[in-house]
């Protein structure tokens, strides 16, 4: 029910990878961000309840369920220095850049 597939924007600029997901009615204690080698896992539970009453009228709506959503990081990101910041109901996961690339070189080849 609920989440099963949550839906996200990834953007990326010369610094850094950003995921951003809506998560509305969902608390920052009902989220969890990890990384586990090469892929960063967002996952939590959505719990809302509503009910009105209208006249003779009685409505529930529920929604509620588990989500989970894995992404590979891609070469170059940095998973040590992973940020995740949740304000008004959106997730933000900023995945850095590593700042050293590997500069083209030749490699000297020895005698054994």
């Amino acid at each position: 029910a609920g989440f099963a597939n949550l839906a996200v924007d990834v953007a990326e600029d010369e610094k850094a990878y950003t995921i951003t997901a809506e998560l509305p009615g969902v608390s920052e204690n009902d989220i969890e961000v990890s990384v586990d080698d090469d892929m960063l896992v967002i996952k939590g539970e959505k719990r809302q309840e509503k009910n009105e009453h209208e006249k003779n009228r009685y409505l529930s709506e529920r929604c509620y369920g588990a989500f989970q959503r894995m992404f590979s990081l891609p070469r170059g990101a940095d998973g040590n220095k992973v940020e995740a910041r949740f304000q008004n109901g959106v997730l933000v996961v900023t995945v850095p850049k590593t700042a050293q690339k590997t500069q083209a070189r030749r490699v000297e080849v020895k005698a054994a």
